[in-house]
């Protein structure tokens, strides 16, 4: 826990000042915590004498945040821990996931990240991280804790002492997805795979082969719903993502579509 190197004065009219562990707890109970980060800070300031307790000590430097994970809005990550020497100034870095609210289950999934910090990301779910996680008070799956009774209630005291989280949930179903897609195209002779716009598929004709002899210029291209047939000299490209394409079999004529790093 971060250490507080002074005193704060009471409001009493003579000026008397409080001992610094009262001043500190009278402080917490009237905290009002404006950030998310500062909620997170706190939360593992608390969580961590429990640890201590267990003998274990969470890193000094951690960065909290509520946002994406690695992962995004697929799948189902609550929290994602990075070690310190992913960071450019070695500090953890703890990723809470932005759909998340109800305190409690923030404190939850908070306390799984920190037993990732203590034990090093590295060792993944493995019987170091279950060793640290049991002692604390998680249980179930190690892919997906959950707090025993005892932890849970200790949580809830610590979400009642921090004060409401200043955060609100995200719907991520109201994002609307995004629909451009390139078509990922793949000569069926030698594997050679692009990625292109199927508009300029379909406005100047099919990618060639770059520096090949064997395949040479392509003959045309068919369009088709949903894949994307391209025929060479060789063999034949097709498009194997999936969605409809748009206008009549076109041609190789005229100007030919260069294929360079994609």
């Amino acid at each position: 826990m971060t250490s507080i190197e002074y005193i704060l004065p009471s409001d009493k009219p003579n000026g008397q000042q409080v001992p610094v562990e009262a001043a500190i707890t009278q402080q917490r109970l009237n905290a009002l915590y404006i950030t998310r980060e500062a909620w997170l800070q706190a939360a593992a300031a608390e969580i961590a004498s429990d640890f201590e307790d267990v003998g274990y000590a969470i890193p000094p430097r951690i960065r909290f945040a509520i946002a994406f994970p690695s992962t995004g809005r697929s799948g189902n990550t609550l929290g994602e821990c990075w070690a310190d020497d992913a960071s450019a100034d070695r500090t953890h870095e703890i990723f809470l996931r932005a759909d998340l609210q109800d305190p409690r289950e923030v404190l939850g999934v908070l306390t799984h990240e920190l037993v990732h910090a203590i034990v090093s990301p590295a060792a993944k779910h493995g019987p170091v991280f279950k060793k640290c996680a049991v002692a604390i008070g998680l249980n179930g799956p190690m892919r997906s804790t959950t707090p025993s009774e005892k932890l849970a209630q200790r949580l809830g005291t610590i979400a009642e002492t921090l004060g409401p989280l200043p955060h609100a949930a995200l719907d991520f179903s109201t994002r609307k997805k995004q629909t451009t897609r390139l078509v990922r195209a793949q000569c069926s002779s030698c594997g050679y795979i692009a990625r292109l716009a199927r508009l300029w598929v379909e406005r100047i004709g099919p990618p060639h082969l770059p520096g090949s002899r064997r395949h040479g210029r392509m003959t045309g291209v068919a369009i088709s719903k949903p894949r994307l047939a391209v025929a060479c000299c060789a063999g034949s490209w097709r498009v194997t993502q999936r969605g409809a394409l748009s206008g009549a079999a076109a041609t190789t004529g005229g100007f030919p579509t260069p294929m360079g790093r994609l």
